[in-house]
């Protein structure tokens, strides 16, 4: 592809594509690349956002773009491109997890994600927090259980263990905490009916 053309020569032969408006969205796409190359994180963004607005067919371009947009909305927009183009690239489901504040979306991503590359531990690791964030113990657990098997090292799987085997007192405390919350509602919404009645019958 035209975009793999890194050399010493590259930028000129890209300048001219795009004076002779041929291949643009490659020719953009390159010059991307070779601005990441050089460590022009922002010249990159913007030649990647070219590419994007020439009708790039790939979807690492947006992927790419999606890592040095700093705007969220920008970024997902997107990264939902990008799903769009691959449905099965798994990075593009994890940054768009990273981005999302929809709970539910959130998690829809990270599933996804986990599916499609399931020996990322570190998104096994994102997808059992986001579970516990959410109370779904029984998913956390089994992600964590994910995480601990997709671990390249034995210290990260100790500390995937770990997290796993702390989900059922995690459980207990919240349930304990639910009915704590719920009776204390009930007291005050009794407290709230005898108030009443004695207001009645004070009237």
């Amino acid at each position: 592809a035209l975009a793999d053309l890194l050399g010493p020569d590259s930028r000129a032969a890209y300048q001219a594509l795009l004076k002779e408006k041929l291949h643009v969205a490659a020719a953009h796409e390159g010059l991307a690349l070779l601005a990441l190359k050089e460590g022009d994180r922002e010249g990159a963004r913007r030649e990647f956002a070219a590419a994007m607005a020439a009708g790039s067919p790939g979807a690492r371009c947006y992927v790419e773009y999606a890592r040095l947009e700093p705007d969220s909305a920008k970024a997902l927009n997107a990264l939902r491109q990008a799903v769009k183009r691959d449905p099965k690239l798994a990075e593009a489901h994890f940054l768009i997890a990273q981005r999302e504040t929809d709970p539910a979306r959130k998690l829809a991503a990270l599933k996804s994600a986990t599916e499609l590359n399931p020996r990322r531990a570190e998104w096994w690791q994102a997808l059992a927090e986001e579970s516990l964030a959410q109370k779904d113990f029984s998913a956390a657990a089994k992600a964590w259980t994910e995480a601990e098997q997709a671990a390249s090292d034995d210290a990260a799987r100790a500390r995937f263990r770990q997290a796993r085997l702390a989900i059922e007192r995690q459980r207990l405390d919240y349930e304990a905490a639910e009915r704590k919350r719920k009776a204390e509602e009930e007291a005050r919404a009794i407290e709230k009916l005898k108030e009443e009645a004695r207001a009645e019958v004070r009237a």
